[in-house]
């Protein structure tokens, strides 16, 4: 039933088109002048969103490297944190099992 209605909403929105060109009254006809503002305006656009679009990723990479970095540091400090608790719980069989930071650093 979705798809019958999207079938009609189609075909309304093609048909109400339609009507709407056909009696709207003939555009006025383009000039050099209109299309040197056209292309002016876009190059202007093209500026602004290029820079916007850079400022956005310019953000983006420092919060990425930024958490990075605290994900780092989180990961040394459980890794030692886990070599001390290994090497204090066993120190009699120390030599025995592996350090998580020998692991980690392998």
């Amino acid at each position: 039933i979705h798809a019958a209605i999207s079938i009609q909403s189609v075909a309304r929105s093609f048909m109400h088109r339609r009507r709407y060109i056909s009696r709207r009254p003939d555009p006025e006809p383009v000039t050099e002048d209109d299309i040197a503002a056209i292309k002016v305006q876009s190059a202007v656009r093209g500026f602004i969103l290029r820079t916007r679009l850079d400022l956005v990723n310019r953000a983006a990479t420092i919060i990425q490297r930024s958490w990075r970095r605290c994900v780092l540091v989180l990961r040394k400090k459980l890794l030692v944190l886990l070599d001390a608790v290994s090497c204090a719980d066993l120190p009699h069989a120390a030599h025995s099992l592996p350090s998580p930071v020998k692991r980690a650093r392998a």
